[in-house]
């Protein structure tokens, strides 16, 4: 059968952003379309069984059909041996019909010694002869040539019922081999019409499968627009989210008197005004080479990116449920467990830099919770993939959060006061 796999685009969902509407709206999307591919895999579970059985029903009529070649073989020489006796019968007869014609010529000759001999009466035989011993010579002959014709005539009829014999054998064995000529016909003729009718089975059957296979492309393609038509709803409602935000935080600097420009150093860029993202770590990071390194295996579904209030604080990386999830450079653990905020079971490990700088990486979306305790070695495994939290298929949300997290102690960078680098620059 036909392996199909559907790629999602997996991102975050923080808790305040979701809409229970819009989720919902998704969710009967996509119960509706998984009813129809599975419907589709029920059918395509039932046409793939009607071929299975088409097809060992195939197979059985071909193995028969080689089994038969071993029959028409043996009936092939039978009928060769049938011509070779019916040329022997030929032969025989002909010799047989030869041989009848030299006794009936003996016979013949025979016939009119004993007519000469019947011609001549007793008295005259008497008188003709010089002696009694010729007389009875003359008797003798007659009567050996009477015995020789009784015999003759046996011969001959020996020699025709022997001809009728050989004639009625050659009648047998040339039904024989019509009948079996006629017995090889009907067999290769019954063989060809059912694997003609297999056959066509067989195409019938392929033919609505793959009918159904393209139907279920065709869903799966439906499943992969209706994710992203969600992503981009889901992106559009993060978006507003953080202008909301944005609006408020600025807001409460002009009451706080701590808006840019007013003189009073602060506000929520941290040395990042420039390019106004207020969740990018805008200090280096300064790690030397090989400090870290991927966490687990799969491709970045989606990066670190951020422009003014918009972004995404990290890499989601997807791979199969239950990928191992590696610690990316040798450290500590700080916190693990089940984050309500959106990052399900997650654990927070704590690196110290060559430089004395802390920094911290945070693995959520965890199958389970994290594994360890106490201090961990750059690759070791801390716990598998998921899709626990605000998450939409198995992957990793990766972050590399600042010290920044030593005063605010807040996980969150886009979506709280913590600072984030991007894992490009490490990798």
């Amino acid at each position: 059968m036909i392996a199909l796999i559907v790629v999602g685009v997996f991102f975050d969902i923080p808790a305040y952003s979701q809409s229970s509407q819009l989720q919902a709206k998704y969710d009967a999307q996509k119960d509706e379309v998984n009813n129809q591919i599975n419907s589709i895999n029920e059918e395509l579970f039932k046409l793939t069984s009607n071929i299975h059985d088409v097809t060992q029903r195939k197979n059985t009529l071909k193995e028969e059909v080689a089994g038969m070649q071993a029959e028409i073989d043996s009936i092939n020489n039978l009928i060769n041996q049938t011509k070779i006796a019916i040329n022997q019968l030929d032969e025989q007869i002909q010799s047989n019909q030869e041989q009848i014609n030299i006794l009936q010529e003996e016979m013949k000759v025979l016939i009119r010694q004993i007519q000469k001999q019947d011609k001549i009466s007793p008295l005259e035989l008497l008188l003709t002869s010089r002696n009694l011993s010729e007389v009875l010579s003359n008797i003798y002959n007659l009567s050996t040539l009477q015995v020789q014709a009784s015999n003759l005539n046996q011969k001959i009829e020996a020699t025709q019922q022997e001809l009728k014999e050989n004639r009625r054998v050659q009648d047998e064995v040339q039904k024989t081999l019509n009948d079996t000529q006629a017995l090889l016909k009907s067999k290769q003729d019954g063989i060809k019409i059912l694997l003609e009718k297999t056959e066509g089975e067989e195409a019938k059957y392929q033919s609505l499968i793959n009918q159904v296979n393209e139907q279920k492309s065709q869903a799966d393609a439906q499943l992969v627009t209706i994710d992203q038509n969600f992503n981009i709803e889901i992106q559009r409602e993060l978006e507003e989210q953080a202008k909301r935000e944005a609006e408020r935080r600025r807001l409460e600097q002009i009451r706080n008197g701590t808006a840019p420009g007013n003189g009073i150093s602060g506000g929520y860029t941290n040395g990042n005004e420039g390019d106004g993202c207020f969740f990018k770590e805008g200090q280096s990071l300064n790690a030397p080479a090989g400090f870290f390194a991927s966490p687990t295996d799969g491709y970045v579904s989606q990066n670190f990116w951020c422009q003014g209030v918009y972004g995404h604080d990290g890499w989601d990386i997807a791979n199969g449920l239950g990928t191992p999830i590696r610690a990316s450079a040798n450290g500590s653990v700080v916190t693990k467990g089940f984050h309500n905020g959106g990052f399900g079971n997650y654990i927070l490990l704590q690196h110290n830099l060559p430089s004395g700088t802390n920094v911290y990486t945070l693995y959520a979306h965890m199958n389970t919770p994290a594994i360890v305790d106490g201090g961990v070695s750059q690759g070791q495994i801390i716990g598998y993939m998921g899709s626990t939290g605000y998450s939409t298929g198995p992957h990793l949300h990766f972050m590399i959060i600042s010290n920044s997290y030593n005063t605010t102690g807040n996980l969150g960078c886009h979506y709280g006061s913590s600072k984030c680098y991007d894992p490009s620059s490490v990798f």
